[in-house]
């Protein structure tokens, strides 16, 4: 997007497609996982660690 990089953390699968809740009113902050949102997390930690 204008030049900016950019990433786009979803839950998408191939056989099930997103998830019923997404972007409805249903989609709340109850339904984050803790565990993936620390993976993340920790894996951008990791790249942006290692940009130059």
């Amino acid at each position: 997007i204008g030049g900016i990089p950019t990433i786009d953390v979803i839950a998408f699968t191939p056989d099930t497609g997103f998830p019923a809740h997404w972007h409805t009113t249903g989609d709340t902050m109850d339904k984050l996982s803790p565990n993936t949102l620390r993976a993340v997390g920790q894996t951008l930690l990791q790249v942006l660690s290692e940009e130059k």
